[in-house]
């Protein structure tokens, strides 16, 4: 198919058909990526990211989808975090 470049501000647009943009599941408005390839301009949609509220996540955790507490062997290093620390958390700046 033939397309044909337009003057859109200080850029240049081109037109996407229906029929493609339907097989692509674009839509106005929708972010892409451009790079060129060997002297061919190739255009992909990016993937919406999803925004996930923690209280929405934490609102989902119930009885029936909660795992158990998975054991990874013994503690190497400074895992380990004590009653002490908690107690007594380092201050701003503390550096370990």
């Amino acid at each position: 198919m033939i397309g044909q470049l337009a003057s859109w501000g200080g850029s240049i647009a081109l037109r996407i058909p229906a029929a493609y943009a339907s097989e692509l599941g674009a839509r106005a408005g929708q972010s892409v990526n451009l790079t060129v390839d060997n002297g061919a301009l190739v255009v992909r949609i990016l993937l919406e990211q999803k925004k996930y509220r923690l209280e929405d996540l934490l609102a989902g955790i119930t009885d029936d989808n909660k795992h158990a507490e998975v054991d990874f062997g013994p503690l190497y290093g400074k895992e380990l975090i004590s009653d002490e620390y908690s107690e007594h958390p380092p201050q701003s700046g503390a550096h370990y």
